[in-house]
């Protein structure tokens, strides 16, 4: 669950452990289900390692869709206190 931050500008989600591939079906996935569209930013050029980025104007739509999910220690990373 300690995996993002809500950036200010929106959400970065820090997916250093996936492949570009399995990114690319993630934010496929993302826009399909949820019509949330998410960039790959580069987190670490030397290791191959991206994160996942999701603007802020989709960041209601992401607090309504993962916030009871979460524990109540962990809202502050979606500006949610």
């Amino acid at each position: 669950m300690d995996e993002g931050s809500f950036t200010g500008s929106g959400l970065n989600l820090h997916t250093n452990a996936f492949k570009l591939e399995e990114l690319n079906l993630l934010i496929k996935a993302l826009e399909i289900n949820f019509s949330i569209k998410a960039s790959i930013i580069i987190a670490n050029k030397d290791k191959l390692q991206y994160d996942l980025y999701i603007s802020k104007d989709k960041m209601s739509l992401i607090k309504d869709l993962v916030h009871e999910h979460m524990h109540s220690s962990m809202l502050y990373k979606l500006n949610i206190v």
